[in-house]
């Protein structure tokens, strides 16, 4: 299993980034065919990092349709300094229907 990030779009926009993410993606799973696993994980939302929104992350999954190669990684802390709330239950359940894994971060005792 790999957990990664989505990169960085160098400040030339979430369209881009999304093509760029995808089109790699696409070659990746080509050559490594298997079981391995690769799930993306969100991040903070600093500088020009893609991902941070779960909407982005979503975009690229659901590129390759109902692929089990793919998943979501929700790390806490990233998802709280990017706005994302856990102190009710919508905002949880939203989160939970994709995790694959949960990466719990010392933040997560201040929400």
């Amino acid at each position: 299993m790999l957990v990664t990030h989505l990169g960085s779009t160098k400040g030339l926009g979430d369209k881009f980034g999304l093509k760029r993410v995808i089109e790699a993606l696409s070659i990746a799973l080509n050559e490594c065919r298997g079981s391995i696993k690769i799930l993306f994980e969100n991040t903070s939302g600093s500088g020009f990092t893609f991902g941070y929104k779960l909407e982005d992350i979503g975009r690229v999954i659901n590129a390759f349709g109902k692929n089990n190669r793919l998943g979501f990684c929700f790390d806490t802390c990233h998802g709280f300094a990017a706005g994302y709330s856990l102190k009710n239950e919508e905002d949880i359940d939203t989160i939970i229907e994709n995790i694959r894994i949960l990466a719990l971060n010392i933040c997560a005792l201040f929400i």
